[in-house]
């Protein structure tokens, strides 16, 4: 099941060389959930990335905690996902993939100030 995650800093995915590395290696892995983190991209555009890098997935955000999207969930519609909570710095959800027992998964993207650390922790 290794290969199926992945979590990725992509530092942001409005440059072309993050989105194309990204792209390259997703057609080798072939993984099927997973998280970006960093993306520095705009509400606005959000499904445009997600439609040419992964056309067809599923995909959440915390767009209703950060401007640019600090935190992607993505996953192939073979995956059920139900997301549990949501906040500035995490996204926790309960994924299926099918063959596989269900599990939790926290994709975590942690404040650079101390004091806002405190609230994920």
């Amino acid at each position: 099941m290794s290969t199926q995650l992945f979590c990725w800093n992509v530092r942001g995915f409005n440059k072309y060389s993050h989105r194309n590395g990204f792209k390259k290696w997703i057609k080798v892995n072939k993984p099927i959930f997973g998280g970006l983190i960093e993306t520095h991209v705009k509400q606005s555009k959000r499904k445009k990335f997600v439609n040419e890098l992964l056309p067809d997935w599923c995909f959440e955000d915390n767009y209703s905690f950060s401007d640019l999207g600090k935190i992607w969930i993505l996953w192939h519609p073979s995956v059920t996902v139900s997301v549990v909570h949501k906040s500035l710095q995490m996204v926790t959800c309960d994924v299926t993939i099918p063959g596989q027992p269900p599990f939790f998964a926290s994709i975590v993207y942690a404040s650079n100030y101390h004091e806002d650390r405190k609230d994920l922790w």
